[in-house]
């Protein structure tokens, strides 16, 4: 994924959230998760990916994998509480 449409979308929804917080700040909201939700929604491939690398990175050294998905689990809980916050 080019790291150049992430920094445009984030420079986008930056200007647009400064503009809107003064007037309109219930739309600056809405706006700031739907940036969000976009940018994960971009990054879902990549994660993947990522994902089973690990799967195969941990079936070779011989780890249940029980183990790697709580580790996962974890990350996504701590991922989205950071975001929430």
């Amino acid at each position: 994924m080019d790291l150049g449409v992430f920094l445009g979308i984030v420079l986008l929804a930056v200007a647009f959230l400064s503009l809107l917080r003064q007037t309109r700040p219930e739309l600056a909201v809405l706006l700031s998760v739907a940036a969000g939700v976009i940018i994960f929604l971009r990054l879902i491939g990549p994660l993947q990916e990522l994902v089973r690398t690990f799967e195969f990175l941990a079936a070779q050294a011989q780890v249940n994998l029980v183990y790697l998905q709580i580790v996962f689990r974890v990350m996504g809980v701590a991922y989205l509480t950071g975001f929430t916050a």
